[in-house]
């Protein structure tokens, strides 16, 4: 029998700043093993960049304000398009649900061996953002689960299109990740001084 007490808990190191920072502590439940494995490999990184882009950035380069705003609004437009797409998909698995008879986050939705409880601290609001999508994509993988044990999708589609969604979001926190370092690194070469190294933080470790 499951023991549904069997939760990992893990707790993140804040972001380092030599300022006094406002944050957020928020407790992340995550369900299964490919939402699990997205946080590990994201999180953390994204955590930075978003920071950086969010507070660092903007208030010690204001000069600079139109190209991160621009950057700010291509980083929120993938993430809208991640989110209004994901929500799709989850309206036609429950809609396959509602066919089957089957009850999503009900009696006959599956639970987990291995859940994992983050305690993470959220100091800017993509990053609030980020956390909240690696929830819905948790969300969508028991859309998925939930199918898959009662027989209503085969294995290789579950495991497809699942891998597809983890790939998508993986790849919108690289991008994320190395645009926020492009321009990061395109201030500090024609920067005439030392102001964002003086503000910056210690997570680029």
């Amino acid at each position: 029998m499951v023991n549904i007490s069997d939760i990992n808990i893990h707790k993140h190191k804040a972001i380092k700043s030599k300022y006094s920072q406002p944050f957020i502590q928020y407790e992340l439940l995550i369900n299964s093993d490919y939402a699990q494995k997205l946080f590990e490999r994201s999180a953390d990184v994204v955590a930075t960049a978003c920071f950086h882009l969010d507070m660092i950035m903007p208030n010690a380069y204001p000069e600079w304000a139109h190209e991160i705003n621009d950057l700010e609004q291509v980083v929120d437009d993938e993430l809208d398009k991640a989110f209004h797409d994901l929500h799709e998909e989850i309206a036609r698995l429950k809609s396959m649900a509602d066919n089957a008879q089957l009850e999503i986050n009900g009696k006959d939705s599956p639970t987990y061996t291995k859940k994992q409880r983050e305690i993470i601290q959220i100091g800017s609001p993509k990053y609030a953002r980020f956390i909240k999508l690696i929830e819905l994509f948790d969300d969508y993988v028991q859309h998925m689960d939930t199918l898959w044990l009662h027989g209503v999708i085969s294995q290789h589609l579950r495991r497809s299109q699942t891998l597809n969604w983890q790939s998508r979001i993986l790849k919108i926190a690289n991008r994320t990740i190395d645009r926020q370092r492009r321009l990061r690194a395109s201030i500090l070469v024609n920067a005439k001084d030392e102001v964002l190294d003086d503000l910056d933080v210690d997570a680029d470790e």
